[in-house]
């Protein structure tokens, strides 16, 4: 039963860690046009110093009195803790649509809701299809390593938990470091959709 219980934990930790990446794109074009890259790649850092932080925490709990539950009840606590933060934006953009409305000032036009059905899946273009694919590619070789890179280190080059982990925060860490300032410049020098593409790859 404990089994079960941590892998729906790690179920429902996935689907809100995938939101958390995405729905940026949705919420905040509205409200920041002018600066969406550099917001969203704010929070793509921010969200990566989590990992990171992750990866130089969890050794030391696993290490100490409390063991493997120090170590599961730590994240457990930090997904938990997203629910005051997500009802406090909840509240704040409502206000804010209160103060636009009030104030004169024209709110952002929700965006137009169309069902999905497989004529709308019909008319997606190739290139659509080929990026999906891409991002499914490239997001599906990056993935395991987080899973078995920390043992293959710690096995090939004798390393200890600790140790390990902490080789990780290299390309987790680089994340944080790049993706702001790489939003700034997408936003100042007004790059197209093909151009963004083409510096990421």
């Amino acid at each position: 039963p404990h089994y079960a219980l941590l892998l729906a934990g790690r179920a429902l930790t996935g689907f809100a860690y995938e939101a958390l990446d995405l729905l940026p794109m949705g919420l905040l074009a509205p409200r920041f046009a002018s600066s969406w890259a550099m917001i969203v790649g704010v929070i793509n850092g921010v969200n990566r110093l989590g990992s990171v932080l992750s990866f130089l925490l969890e050794p030391v709990l696993l290490h100490s009195r409390g063991g493997l539950a120090a170590a599961i009840a730590l994240p457990a606590l930090l997904g938990a803790s997203m629910l005051p933060s997500a009802l406090g934006v909840w509240r704040l953009d409502a206000r804010l649509r209160r103060r636009e409305r009030g104030g004169g000032v024209s709110a952002p036009a929700p965006a137009a809701r169309v069902p999905i059905s497989r004529r709308t899946l019909r008319s997606f273009s190739r290139t659509y299809w080929l990026f999906l694919l891409g991002s499914a590619c490239s997001y599906g070789c990056v993935v395991p390593f987080w899973f078995v890179g920390a043992k293959h280190l710690a096995l090939r080059w004798h390393m200890s938990v600790a140790e390990a982990d902490a080789s990780l925060l290299w390309p987790e860490g680089a994340i944080a470091l790049i993706a702001p300032p790489f939003g700034w410049l997408i936003d100042k020098q007004r790059w197209g959709f093909v151009r963004r593409l083409a510096v990421s790859a």
